[in-house]
């Protein structure tokens, strides 16, 4: 369902950020963090066209 979707993205953003946080701890820079945040825009904009064309 559109929820499930939304939920699943939503989990996916909590555990990159989670991730990020040690990441960011080896050399100062979060580059994860500059992957995952477009990635995470775009299933939103890919979230919105399914929600509109179902």
């Amino acid at each position: 369902s559109e929820l499930d979707i939304s939920d699943s993205v939503k989990n996916k953003n909590n555990t990159a950020i989670n991730c990020d946080e040690d990441e960011d701890d080896e050399d100062g820079n979060d580059h994860d963090a500059e992957i995952n945040k477009p990635s995470f825009d775009e299933m939103l904009k890919s979230f919105e066209t399914i929600r509109r064309t179902v």
